[in-house]
């Protein structure tokens, strides 16, 4: 037999096949870096017009949209690109279908359900009750959005998901700055409108009706909806898993936040308010940043060439290190960033957030475990194993538990991310164990070894800095923390050089 290696027909193969992963790769890249500085500027000027309480208030609401967001995140996206019969028109038009009704019924239960969720969070006043409403327009308009972009994606056609991706966020800050801009003309003596909290909400359905016009401009097949029975079984079952799995997520990350919402009418505890709640959802939507860039960017690099490699047990290992490598970086990188957290919220969002910076360092880790088992969660989508995501998830649960036992307790917000970032620590350990079941061509070197240096490095690094660095002007540290992060990301593409690109390995001296 020939070798492979010496075939110049398939050494052009896999050059060509390499050349769109990198292409691949920097078109993500690029959308990020786009995209989510757009994210955090509207971000930025919603929190600095509406203030820490006003947060606080909307926190409840938001949270309801981000669990939707959490769920179609599920969505018909993981089973075109995943599934093998993705690709066939009949299946996808099964799947267009059922996104539209569930976006429908998701509606009909928020708007039925919004007196009790404003009861719950002790905002039973019909204004707030209202916003609740309004939140139910979000899974009804995102569930009429075009699928073709996800079979785009599928066939490594990426420009349709980084154009809607760009275009949402642009869109978003937008709206944002309308709103804020009106919001001050029509209150222009208050720094923070009582109405305020509506900014977030709209803007959460402005979005989404961007999200679905954007859809359409871009889609290459008509919108068809129909219905195949064995397709929706296959469907549901594929997805069933999923969106177990991303209930696990919502209720480990997102869980805690309801439970200091609702800690007043659950256990009858009231040390915290909704200036606390607004400290710690800025908390959590800044040091989840990293995690959300970069969790993007791996998988939407690796999950179609992991698909693809699943078969050839060698060439599968060999990616996952790759993968594995990069991803904790990647996390190692946002560590040290994130622990000069309390500089970062101060210059961004102003001195009155003051509190959340040290909320901030805590959920650093947290970050930097999440942005690492990217990889893992990739692996197991790839091989079919959506069920082991799930498996994976309930680990954070424990940050749940935590955060209910703290309230009783009577404990404080840095407590609650502690044991949210102790939930995400446990997830992991369970993501590495069930890996090694999925697979036997994995080594321990690249799922054990690999990941504990390169967190260790980020840790010592982040104590450091944090304890070196505190008092010194907050611009002066937000400089150092980056300068740092590159240099950790640098040392390791020289220790680790196929995480490198191609380019950069194929330049000579």
């Amino acid at each position: 037999m020939s070798d492979p290696q010496g075939n110049p027909e398939e050494s052009d193969r896999r050059r060509k096949k390499g050349n769109r992963t990198q292409s691949a790769l920097l078109m993500l890249s690029s959308a990020e870096i786009v995209s989510r500085p757009c994210a955090l500027l509207r971000s930025i000027i919603v929190q600095r017009t509406i203030g820490p309480e006003l947060l606080g208030i909307s926190a409840p609401m938001l949270i309801i949209a981000e669990f939707l967001e959490r769920v179609f995140s599920m969505h018909p996206g993981m089973a075109i690109v995943q599934d093998p019969k993705g690709g066939s028109g009949h299946y996808r038009r099964t799947m267009q279908t059922i996104t539209a009704i569930r976006g429908v019924i998701f509606g009909v239960v928020i708007i039925l359900l919004s007196v009790p969720l404003a009861v719950l969070n002790g905002l039973d006043s019909p204004i707030y009750i209202a916003g609740f409403m309004v939140i139910g327009l979000v899974p009804v308009i995102r569930g009429f959005a075009h699928i073709d972009i996800q079979r785009q994606f599928r066939n490594r056609q990426y420009g349709g998901v980084t154009k809607t991706q760009v275009a949402c966020e642009v869109g978003g800050l937008l709206i944002a700055v309308l709103l804020c801009l009106s919001l001050k003309l029509l209150w222009p003596g208050e720094k923070h409108p009582e109405n305020g909290f509506w900014i977030p909400l709209l803007v959460r359905v402005g979005t989404a009706g961007i999200l679905v016009w954007v859809s359409f401009k871009l889609a290459r097949r008509s919108f068809r909806c129909g219905w195949n029975r064995s397709d929706a079984m296959r469907i549901l079952l594929f997805l069933a898993p999923l969106a177990a799995a991303g209930l696990i997520v919502f209720l480990s990350t997102q869980g805690p936040r309801q439970l200091i919402s609702s800690a007043g009418y659950l256990f009858d505890r009231y040390d915290f308010t909704k200036l606390d709640l607004g400290y710690f959802t800025n908390a959590i939507f800044f040091a989840t940043i990293p995690a959300t860039v970069g969790g993007k960017i791996i998988q939407g690099s690796w999950a179609p060439k992991l698909s693809r490699l699943r078969d050839e047990p060698e060439r599968f290992s060999h990616s996952f290190a790759t993968m594995q490598r990069f991803s904790y970086s990647l996390g190692m990188a946002g560590l040290v960033v994130l622990s000069a957290g309390n500089s970062w919220i101060q210059v961004l969002f102003g001195e009155e957030y003051a509190p959340a910076g040290a909320i901030v360092f805590v959920l650093a880790y947290r970050t930097a475990v999440r942005l690492g088992t990217t990889g893992v969660r990739c692996t197991f989508l790839s091989l079919g194993h959506s069920k082991y995501v799930m498996y994976m998830n309930m680990g954070g649960l424990l940050g749940l538990v935590g955060s209910a036992w703290v309230i009783i307790n009577g404990g404080s917000l840095l407590e609650i991310a502690f044991w949210i970032t102790m939930g995400e620590f446990l997830s992991s350990i369970m993501g590495n164990l069930l890996v090694t079941r999925c697979t036997k061509s994995l080594r321990a070197w690249d799922i054990w070894v690999v990941p504990i240096l390169l967190l260790l490095v980020g840790a010592v690094i982040g104590y450091f800095e944090k304890s070196m660095l505190e008092g010194l002007n907050h611009f002066l540290v937000i400089f150092i923390s980056i300068f740092l992060a590159g240099c950790c990301l640098g040392g390791s593409m020289l220790i680790f050089p196929q995480i490198r690109p191609k380019r950069m390995k194929s330049m000579k001296p």
